[in-house]
């Protein structure tokens, strides 16, 4: 079904939830096989702070708890962080 998906080049930086790296490339395989795998959100967050640590932790939405998840991973590291929602 993903498979005649056209993805283009991004054009801003995107994370996937994934255990070592982000991915380099996207396809609709690629995506498929993502969905059936577990999140690893906690090591996706570290990544992101490590690579970027002034960062600012921006969610936008209703309802969601997922920056106080980011919030408490990175109060762990006991470095200053920006989070919003």
């Amino acid at each position: 079904m993903a498979q005649p998906i056209t993805i283009r080049p991004l054009g801003i930086p995107v994370e996937t939830c994934s255990s070592s790296t982000s991915w380099t490339s996207f396809t609709g395989k690629a995506i498929v096989e993502h969905t059936t795998q577990p999140v690893y959100f906690y090591d996706t967050v570290k990544r992101i702070a490590t690579r970027l640590p002034s960062a600012v932790w921006l969610e936008v939405g209703s309802a969601s708890r997922i920056i106080d998840m980011a919030h408490h991973i990175l109060t762990q590291s006991g470095k200053p962080h920006i989070l919003a929602n």
